[in-house]
């Protein structure tokens, strides 16, 4: 039976393969085209620690033009746990001399790989870290000790290039799928401490397409009515504009009617500022509901005492039988006031029922499917209650289902973008800033870009 010849493949040619590195000895030749991440794999194939040492391949004199002769190695120490070396050169006709480079991979007066100096940048678009956590996960992972000046300094030097290339990418995606703005918007502000000043972070997101429309930070003393405004006109111009979503700051109906769209405040806020004082009362009533159970309890536990201390006999006690009859009443005046405790209880129980009522109506009125469900839900409590604010702006989602009812979306862009763990601990401005860059990348691309650039892939 004939066997058919294996095929034999190569994956490199030999003459190529000693191009790039070959032993001499204890010495592993690598040539400057070679990473030094392949080192720890060269040595794991050969099953040897080798002497490494780079080297040039036919390297010239840039004045003569004759060939270089090596001249001795220098050392070098490689992220500064491995020892390596680097090939010397000279000329013996110009006295010219240098050592090979390797710049390629590795920055000038620098120890550590671009790789390893990237890692810092790396975590802090998966998550913020701080930058001595940041140093203890790269000496975890890649046995590489780097201290956290050297990771700040790193993250740092590389941080806005990627920022400015991310974003340009981003924004070309955004373009290419041809996501507009829906012309609906959500904006809130946050305050946020930076180096023990306060700043207010004003954000718009658009209520559909998640898109963040602008992103600023500024000054506590610079938050004005006139700030707002500029911020507004400078944000949607050019933009589609029908409605903006707010909270109940007073100043809002007045600055989106001048720049030509409707106001709609958001319907949390308002139950929110309608419930506050209902709930404060209803807290109220709780506590003096706790202190007359506790006085019931007490009263009860004296007059259990009062009975076996006297036990009961049948009949009128006698006059002369004092310690008894004092007894007695005793028990009757303890009794009575359980009695007008009790009955206070019942009333209080029954008025905190009917405050809990009144917040499930109000809650009631800004669900309601059509405004004029929600104004009769409106007129029959507003005569039990007289709190009940202006529901013009409130209820323009119950005529345009395109109006989100609440600003949540911004509270939640808020809590994932920068959330109250890292929003204090920020020395400057310009890392405060970047690292909402930053988050705001990722929430870009997992909330408006997510489900169409899987649809498209």
């Amino acid at each position: 039976m004939q066997t058919k010849n294996k095929p034999v493949i190569n994956f490199m040619d030999d003459n190529l393969f000693n191009s790039f590195l070959f032993c001499e000895g204890e010495k592993l030749y690598l040539n400057t085209a070679v990473s030094p991440n392949f080192i720890p794999i060269a040595e794991e194939i050969l099953q040897k620690s080798y002497k490494i040492v780079y080297y040039e391949l036919n390297p010239i004199c840039p004045i003569c033009g004759q060939p270089l002769n090596k001249n001795g190695l220098q050392k070098f120490i490689l992220n500064k746990n491995k020892i390596i070396y680097k090939q010397k050169y000279s000329c013996k006709c110009c006295k010219y001399y240098k050592t090979t480079s390797l710049e390629t991979f590795i920055g000038k007066y620098c120890n550590y790989t671009l790789e390893i100096k990237e890692l810092s940048l790396n975590f802090s678009t998966i998550s913020y870290s701080s930058y001595e956590n940041k140093a203890n996960y790269i000496n975890l992972i890649y046995d590489v000790k780097i201290c956290r000046q050297t990771s700040y300094i790193s993250q740092s030097a590389l941080i806005d290039q990627y920022l400015d290339a991310e974003e340009k990418k981003v924004s070309e995606l955004i373009k290419g799928l041809n996501i507009k703005p829906s012309g609906f918007y959500n904006y809130d502000e946050e305050f946020i401490k930076i180096s023990k000043e306060i700043y207010v972070r004003m954000t718009i997101i658009d209520a559909h397409t998640r898109l963040i429309i602008n992103d600023q930070i500024i000054r506590k003393e610079e938050f004005t009515k006139e700030t707002i405004k500029k911020y507004f006109k400078e944000s949607f111009k050019g933009l589609k504009l029908n409605t903006i979503i707010t909270d109940g700051y007073s100043a809002y109906p007045e600055i989106i009617e001048e720049i030509g769209a409707k106001h709609h405040s958001c319907t949390f806020h308002i139950m929110q500022r309608l419930m506050t004082p209902l709930q404060k009362h209803i807290n109220k009533l709780n506590r003096n509901i706790k202190s007359l159970e506790e006085q019931i309890e007490k009263t009860t536990e004296k007059i259990e005492q009062l009975k076996n201390k006297m036990p009961l006999k049948k009949g009128r006690a006698k006059k002369t039988d004092k310690k008894r009859i004092k007894n007695q009443n005793q028990r009757k005046n303890l009794k009575l006031k359980n009695d007008k405790n009790k009955f206070k209880l019942k009333q209080i129980k029954n008025e905190v029922k009917e405050y809990i009522e009144y917040k499930e109506k109000i809650s009631q009125i800004f669900k309601s499917k059509s405004i004029k469900t929600a104004m009769n839900r409106f007129y029959k409590l507003n005569e039990k209650f007289d709190e009940m604010p202006k529901l013009e702006i409130t209820l323009n989602h119950t005529q345009n289902k395109k109006i989100p009812s609440t600003n949540n979306l911004t509270e939640l862009i808020f809590r994932v973008t920068f959330p109250g763990k890292i929003k204090r601990i920020f020395r400057t401005y310009k890392g405060a800033k970047r690292q909402i860059r930053l988050n705001n990348l990722n929430w870009t691309k997992r909330n408006v870009l997510g489900e169409k650039l899987k649809s498209i892939s």
